[in-house]
């Protein structure tokens, strides 16, 4: 009986197409002009302070799967909004994944010139890479409130 159930959850997973996939692509940068505005906003915060800154509920099924918000509240999900669910997250993953790179390419220009005496154009390059990583943690908490909303709107909170 228990194989059975198993191989009827394998089944309704193999078909529904729900997928794992954590490499990011392209739609999980930040899009241009967000980087853009960023890089402007971020110029013009230069130039005031002198200093660059960083920063409808569906019926439940008879199954029931878990599910744990980024907020760290665990939702009790049906099992028929398990894709929409493992979506949301597959994304704020692939996001994520996109931003540690991002703050990795800055802390390595700010390793390599610790006291910030770089070159100019260094200079240039590392406020390039802090505005696509400014802009990419925006990018990065609007697919988190998505994730969020969609465990609020398809689950129960436990």
């Amino acid at each position: 009986m228990a194989l059975a159930v198993i191989a009827g959850i394998a089944t309704v997973v193999a078909v529904t197409g729900a997928s794992s996939d954590t490499t990011p692509g392209p739609a999980d940068s930040a899009p241009a002009p967000a980087v853009a505005a960023e890089a402007d906003r971020q110029q013009t915060d230069r130039r005031t302070s002198g200093s660059t800154t960083t920063t409808a509920q569906e019926p439940t099924a008879k199954r029931v799967v878990t599910a744990e918000g980024a907020d760290g509240k665990t939702y009790s999900c049906a099992f028929d909004v398990l894709d929409r669910v493992d979506a949301a997250k597959g994304r704020v993953s692939r996001r994520e994944d996109v931003l540690k790179a991002r703050r990795a390419a800055v802390r390595r220009l700010e390793k390599q010139y610790p006291r910030g005496r770089a070159p100019g154009s260094i200079i240039d390059r590392y406020h390039k890479l802090v505005a696509r990583a400014n802009a990419q943690v925006t990018w990065t908490n609007k697919a988190i409130h998505q994730y969020n909303r969609v465990l609020r709107d398809a689950c129960d909170p436990k």
